[in-house]
């Protein structure tokens, strides 16, 4: 069909394969979050989307960008949902429990859809979607539910809202208003994104979207909205991460650089050279600087091969020293002693340098694990974590081009990703605002 090429045109080359004839399917990615839920994403096919285009352009987001990173080996299932489209109908899969049948109940959704859209009331679409999955709705979990809607009269949007608080009451709703509609009705949603741009630019999108599906709290905000941090060089605007404002980040940051001969020079120097991008967002300010901002991040730095060596102490550093380093110390060492490293990071924590009331997090960036004759740092990351610290888990896999799946079991859940994985930079920074 030409439409389904037209959408298909939009995907990135992350596709591999076909699934059918019409339709390719993305790799399976490491899930964002662990979660077994169950959740319905609704799409508004209506003529309050405005366009097919869009609502094309919503689908190929949600295939290429989403489906990969539901943890489906953990039961986290999801449907798809069309109301409006050609013939006004609708369009409705059950729960995919697979990366394979997600592609294959999209590519359903997208074939009822057609060229045209057609009058459907929003109200109309969620009593739709109600009937559809009553079973589900009805069985007492909470199953959220992901509307993109074009919606902007209010009666509708007013008669929705109330049909939602009366007839959908396991239903946690996330509203994805595409039309700058005001949703201010739905006194019970969980969130309310008003999108005004090309989502698919914004990568935070991503990581909120699975969060919603996972029913995971996060806090009301405008994806649209750029991020208010001015940088202090002339880095790209990133795109917002649901409305974080990195300059008032509060958290004591211990670096953990893996400066194995796995590594290579070049590969510590680009990690180096991505933690100091980051940085560029934040507040940072030495533990002596009484001048500094109430809400700023204190950081330090170590690194390790078959040693591990503090190389900043947590707190002595303010932001031009953070982006002034040039280089990381790298011997060539095949070592991994990861857990020496991880003791050396308590230590720090453990210092007067620590702020009391500051989460403590490690982001430990890694090429590779390595047992060796070291200790196995599980235990000591797991005690960590016990304690409310967080540990966010980069896996730089361009040396060796595989995940190093020991690193994934040394991550708080969700906080694990991968270069390769996180190729718009997103993820630490919007682990940092979790974190917060």
């Amino acid at each position: 069909m030409a439409c389904t090429f037209k959408l298909f045109a939009l995907l990135s080359i992350l596709f591999v394969g076909k699934l059918k004839a019409d339709i390719s399917c993305p790799n399976q990615q490491t899930p964002a979050y662990s979660c077994g839920t169950q959740s319905i994403v609704v799409l508004d096919g209506s003529t309050d989307m405005q366009s097919v285009d869009k609502l094309k352009e919503i689908m190929a987001f949600i295939l290429n960008q989403i489906t990969p990173k539901f943890d489906y080996a953990d039961g986290q299932t999801i449907a798809y949902m069309v109301y409006g489209g050609q013939g006004g109908g609708l369009q409705a899969t059950e729960f995919a429990s697979n990366i394979e049948q997600s592609c294959s109940y999209i590519e359903t959704v997208i074939n009822g859809v057609g060229n045209n859209l057609t009058p459907v009331t929003l109200t109309t679409g969620l009593n739709e979607m109600k009937k559809f999955y009553n079973d589900t709705l009805s069985s007492g979990k909470r199953i959220p539910i992901l509307l993109f809607t074009g919606a902007t009269d209010k009666a509708d949007i007013a008669s929705a809202a109330q049909l939602a608080k009366t007839n959908i009451q396991n239903g946690d709703l996330y509203i994805f208003s595409m039309n700058g509609g005001d949703y201010s009705p739905f006194t019970d949603a969980k969130l309310i994104y008003n999108i005004s741009q090309d989502f698919q630019n914004w990568g935070g999108l991503q990581r909120c979207f699975n969060k919603a599906a996972c029913n995971i709290v996060i806090n009301q905000g405008d994806v649209a909205d750029a991020v208010t941090t001015v940088a202090p060089t002339s880095a790209p605007l990133r795109g917002p991460h649901c409305t974080c404002n990195y300059s008032t980040v509060w958290l004591d940051v211990i670096y953990i650089f893996d400066a194995s001969a796995a590594t290579t020079a070049n590969g510590l120097m680009e990690l180096l050279g991505k933690v100091q991008t980051d940085a560029q967002w934040l507040n940072i300010a030495k533990s002596t600087d009484t001048s500094a901002s109430e809400y700023h991040t204190r950081v330090g730095i170590i690194y390790y091969d078959s040693d591990a060596t503090v190389y900043a102490p947590l707190g002595s550093l303010t932001q031009m020293d953070f982006l002034s380093i040039p280089t990381l110390p790298f011997r060539n060492d095949p070592g991994t002693n990861l857990e020496a490293a991880i003791n050396l990071a308590l230590n720090q924590f453990n210092s007067s340098a620590h702020r009391i009331e500051a989460k403590t997090v490690i982001h430990l960036l890694a090429t590779t694990y390595r047992p060796g004759d070291y200790q196995d740092p599980t235990q000591i990351a797991e005690t960590f974590k016990g304690d409310g610290g967080i540990m966010i888990v980069y896996d730089y896999i361009e040396a060796h081009g595989s995940v190093a799946p020991e690193l994934n079991t040394i991550a708080s859940p969700g906080y694990f990703t991968t270069s390769s994985d996180d190729t718009d930079g997103s993820f630490v920074l919007n682990a940092f605002c979790d974190g917060n």
